[in-house]
């Protein structure tokens, strides 16, 4: 744009101070992170080592008697699945029969401290039966023996579609070049990468604090399979408290279910 064109404009083009900056460089500004509330617990995600296995068996007794420990949680115990897009609820938060994926998440601790949960994580015994790993687009389709998910018209297929619109013939027989051969487009996203993060509390309990990139998503997602960690004679009427430290999407906290359990 010509310089004397910007003369009239208010943002474009100026020399502008970000409005947090002084907070950010002095240390001033607040993160997730740094907010804490009175009881709040530790928890870690132990992970699956396998691209693809089953689930034989997950023994907690272990875990679940090590000091500082307060709960332990496995896929059994949060069975109600859930998925961003309406057609793919297929999501679990802990697996319950079958990991698809390294890092895929197995079983959860919470612990008085951040080092007493991760020492736990090493007394979960796992048993898996290893599973022939899918490596490519081409490979799944070529395995229709070996099914990711169990859904699904064939295969490793999630759905198929079929967009025909005009004379489609006339029109390769028309263009001046026809090629044909495999694109792939790789995902992006409609906001930033930057991770927002939320901290929710119940009736001022804090019950967890995490980041995540999508926490309206998130919201709903735990929602499905939040569990109450008080008493079952407690009145039903629960406060939420949801704080987003940086992001201002409101949070769709629909009950799915719940389970009231003792710690």
């Amino acid at each position: 744009m010509p310089e004397e064109n910007r003369q009239d404009l208010t943002v474009i083009g100026q020399p502008l101070v970000k409005v947090d900056a002084a907070a950010k460089v002095t240390g001033q500004t607040v993160f997730a992170d740094d907010l804490v509330l009175p009881r709040m617990a530790f928890a870690r995600l132990l992970r699956s080592p396998h691209p693809h296995a089953r689930i034989r068996s997950i023994d907690v007794s272990r875990a679940a008697a090590h000091p500082g420990v307060l709960a332990t949680l496995v896929g059994s115990e949060l069975p109600i699945p859930f998925g961003i897009l309406p057609v793919s609820q297929d999501e679990h938060a802990l697996c319950l029969d079958k990991v698809r994926f390294v890092g895929d998440p197995v079983a959860a601790v919470a612990a008085l401290d951040e080092e007493t949960a991760e020492a736990a994580l090493a007394l979960i015994d796992v048993d898996y039966e290893v599973l022939p790993a899918v490596m490519s687009i081409d490979e799944a389709l070529a395995r229709e023996d070996m099914r990711i998910h169990d859904y699904g018209p064939h295969g490793n297929v999630h759905k198929e579609v079929s967009f025909d619109f005009g004379q489609v013939e006339d029109g390769f027989a028309e263009a001046d070049h026809v090629r044909e051969d495999t694109f792939f487009f790789e995902g992006n996203s409609g906001t930033s990468d930057a991770p927002a993060a939320y901290l929710l509390a119940l009736n001022g309990l804090c019950m967890s604090k995490t980041k995540w990139r999508v926490p309206s998503d998130l919201g709903g997602m735990s929602a499905k399979n939040i569990y109450l960690d008080i008493n079952p004679g407690s009145p039903s009427d629960l406060t939420l408290d949801v704080t987003f430290p940086s992001s201002q999407i409101p949070v769709d906290l629909s009950w799915k279910s719940v389970r009231y359990r003792r710690l």
